[in-house]
């Protein structure tokens, strides 16, 4: 569309590092979500961060650096769980959490006099520093990021997170959090993503964290900070936490519901999902003022040919318009891997899988129990064209408004509303959502339906707006891989299979 680059959610990573690394260097920021990286910086040391999605991505920056003569740091989520894949492409490997570390690392830097690994360990996060926002280029970001705690108490089969940052869930004090929320307050975010890997692992102190940023935004004088967060459906099991939660001003979570099929819920240990039925939970949670962005996926050992027609279904019968879906991966360092392993069904980690018109964005290193590779691919496809038909989409979105704040939320009407920040990344949603109209008349009839469906919930419009963006970069998405293939969505998938 000709706009400016921008970066959904501000990178925290970075700026932690910067804010480490002071006062041993002089640092410069670059996220390339937002940034072109010039090659020939006169930089001497490069540090280079991403996760198992970016991991090509680390590989190449980190050859042509080295090339240039740099000294190449590499570190991260994907760099302490996949160490032997970089090893040979970086000088300095930082494996684990930097805080305990950091000093002697940029010290050894900076009299460069350094070792070719470091080990991080799990630090008390009361000596997290506040990032370096001052370094970031945050008129290009929409949210701002923060983190109050790492960690996940639960121990779900395909999951990572608990393997490099641990099941006891540790938690910065509240004071930290308030300097954090001051500094992007003043950097002009007005959204902010709570990137903790469960936010409400440890429910007592989730609450006394809950509240006090209900105070601190309740003080706000140039208009309320939304959050974003991540959690477990189980939340919806504690309606108090819930009201607590939207009254803070968290509006949206993203939830791993993963699937409906309790077979494969029970057997990859996501017994949380468990605890009640998951469309009552979805639907007491939005009703509750938080709208829910679901991960799904499929090819669980319980999934047959069959499953791709019940997430269709559970999904569309839902106020869930954004699905992320994708296929089951056995990640490095997961409980998963070392039974898949076991059992002589991993492939190589691949960009994706080729259906004869190219990589598609869907991706797996199992070999399903129930079905081929190709036959998930095939599912895969037609789930997501029939999810997101104009049709399905605009019928949940509609379901999604009606849901929206209905109950537990009795002032809702009067909550103090939401003032943007035209950051120049924020102008360009909306101009990103303006399009959505054009794509066609489907379109153009659903637009004018949740306009009047807005007019009872105007205070959707905003979610009911990123919404839309996320669901016009599924359709960019599926244009790009020529896979986007609306007659597809009305067949039948066993005749796909």
């Amino acid at each position: 569309m000709g706009l400016g680059r921008c970066a959904y959610i501000g990178d925290l990573a970075s700026t932690t590092v910067a804010a480490l690394a002071a006062p041993h260097l002089n640092v410069e920021l670059l996220d390339e979500d937002i940034q072109e990286i010039d090659f020939d910086h006169p930089a001497e040391f490069v540090g280079i961060t991403g996760t198992y999605l970016n991991y090509r991505r680390m590989i190449f920056l980190a050859d042509e650096f080295r090339r240039r003569g740099k000294i190449v740091l590499m570190g991260g989520p994907f760099v302490s769980m996949s160490p032997a894949r970089v090893r040979d492409h970086c000088d300095i490997l930082v494996q684990g959490e930097l805080e305990d570390i950091g000093g002697q690392l940029f010290d050894d830097l900076a009299r460069n006099d350094w070792s070719t690994h470091y080990c991080g360990t799990r630090p008390n996060l009361e000596n997290c520093p506040v990032p370096r926002w001052d370094l970031y280029p945050n008129s290009h970001a929409i949210c701002g990021a923060l983190q109050a705690s790492r960690g996940c108490p639960h121990n779900c089969e395909f999951c990572d997170v608990i393997h490099y940052l641990g099941r006891h869930q540790r938690y910065k004090t509240t004071a930290q959090v308030w300097r954090e929320l001051d500094n992007l307050y003043h950097h002009g975010y007005r959204s902010v993503f709570l990137s903790d890997d469960n936010f409400i692992g440890h429910r007592s102190k989730a609450g006394e964290l809950v509240e006090a940023m209900g105070t601190w935004n309740r003080q706000r004088e140039n208009g309320r900070v939304s959050f974003i967060t991540q959690l477990s459906i189980d939340v919806a099991c504690d309606t108090e936490l819930l009201m607590n939660l939207a009254n803070a001003g968290i509006d949206m979570v993203f939830v791993g519901i993963e699937t409906p099929n309790k077979d494969s819920l029970q057997q990859s240990n996501k017994v949380q999902n468990l605890k009640m039925d998951l469309g009552e939970a979805v639907e007491r949670c939005v009703g509750n003022g938080i709208a829910i962005m679901a991960g799904i996926m499929v090819g669980f050992d319980g999934d047959g040919p069959d499953i791709f027609r019940r997430q269709a279904d559970f999904i569309n019968q839902l106020p869930l318009p954004i699905c992320m879906i994708g296929a089951v991966e056995a990640l490095d360092g997961t409980d998963l891997r070392a039974r898949l392993e076991k059992e002589g069904r991993l492939t190589e980690m691949s960009e994706g899988f080729d259906n004869g018109m190219g990589a598609t964005p869907w991706r797996t290193n199992i070999l399903p129990l129930q079905m081929s590779q190709r036959a998930l691919l095939q599912g895969m496809l037609w789930l997501y064209n029939n999810v997101y038909s104009v049709e399905a989409f605009g019928q949940r979105l509609l379901r999604f408004i009606d849901v929206y704040g209905r109950e537990g939320l009795p002032s809702t009407a009067g909550r103090q509303a939401f003032t943007p920040v035209l950051h120049e990344a924020n102008m360009d949603v909306i101009r990103v959502a303006r399009y959505f109209v054009s794509l066609g008349p489907a379109e153009l009839m659903w637009w004018g339906r949740l306009c009047r469906g807005l007019r009872q919930k105007p205070g959707a419009s905003r979610l009911v707006l990123g919404m839309i963006v996320n669901y016009l970069q599924v359709r960019h998405m599926l244009h790009k891989c020529n896979l986007w293939q609306p007659d597809l969505a009305g067949r039948d998938p066993f005749q796909e299979l």
